[in-house]
């Protein structure tokens, strides 16, 4: 069981070699980033303790993944299956424990407990082995399969902008809105293999141009609802709401390129933090937008000619 981590423990270094950081920078800026992006969400809203707890039960359900767990049960023993999974269990909810913990935010952090040790005993088979429907074509992939992966965290940013709705905060209501881009976002964010991209016959430009439109599509299909209600209950705040769809079109724009810019590798530091910047600062995403077109030419020519 030991080897198991020290092996996941060796993989997420090797990653973040790949993407060009040093694994143990890497990892001390992983954990600032994780303390100001908590300190944020507890400073902007009062409902921060059922988000966060809400959060760290979407990411232990992943680890319930039933095809995963058959795999670990045909590796270790039935004790070792459990104990292996609790320590799992244990080391993912540990910073939402600790952090809500130094909140005063004991009753959260119990349940948060709570489900870490219950879900130890539930594997997700019935909703994992089934096919899940989608509100999108069968061409291309990107949107089923982000879809279907991410289902659990959009029925979780639906539930936020509801509740915002609900109890009258319309910033509630439009963090619910921003999570939902920033998953449509993360669609496109692996690369696909190169032969998925080989077998178009289209020229360059064409090409990205297609794939943002497309994404442009699944980011109004999933904005449909959410937005609709958003508008209809804070109809005096209609022009923020339209202002917020329209700087998410843009980053969806700026996503499909930084992806390609990196083609077929995955986006490295550099790009990343590029990246990271222009959503932080909008005015950047000038920049980064020539920036990664450019660099998405030079590496799609190759392929598409």
């Amino acid at each position: 069981m030991t080897y198991f981590f020290q092996l996941q423990f060796l993989r997420l270094k090797r990653w973040l070699t790949h993407i060009g950081l040093n694994p143990y920078a890497g990892l001390v800026i992983g954990l600032i980033i994780y303390v100001i992006i908590s300190e944020y969400l507890f400073y902007s809203t009062a409902y921060a303790n059922l988000i966060y707890t809400l959060l760290a039960f979407s990411l232990l359900i992943q680890l319930s993944n039933a095809q995963r767990n058959d795999q670990l049960k045909n590796i270790f023993l039935p004790r070792q299956y459990r104990l292996l999974r609790l320590a799992e269990n244990v080391i993912v909810a540990f910073p939402f424990i600790l952090y809500l913990t130094f909140k005063i935010e004991l009753v959260a952090a119990l349940v948060v407990l709570i489900f870490s040790t219950i879900l130890v005993f539930y594997s997700s088979k019935i909703y994992w082995k089934k096919v899940v429907p989608t509100p999108f074509r069968k061409y291309p992939y990107e949107g089923i399969i982000g879809f279907r992966k991410n289902i659990i965290t959009i029925a979780f940013a639906y539930f936020i902008l509801s509740k915002g709705i609900q109890v009258d905060n319309y910033n509630l209501g439009l963090s619910g809105l921003i999570l939902t881009t920033l998953i449509c976002m993360s669609f496109y964010l692996k690369p696909e293999p190169i032969f998925y991209v080989w077998i178009h016959t289209k020229q360059t430009n064409r090409f990205l141009i297609r794939k943002a439109i497309n994404a442009l599509l699944y980011l109004s299909i999933l904005y449909a609802l959410p937005f609709t209600a958003l508008v209809i209950a804070f109809p005096d705040k209609w022009t923020i709401s339209v202002l917020i769809y329209l700087v998410s079109c843009i980053w969806m724009g700026n996503t499909i390129l930084a992806k390609y810019s990196a083609f077929p590798n995955e986006i490295h530091l550099p790009q990343a933090i590029l990246f990271s910047l222009s959503i932080i600062f909008p005015p950047m995403i000038l920049v980064t937008f020539w920036l990664f077109y450019v660099q998405s030419l030079k590496k799609l020519k190759p392929i598409l000619k």
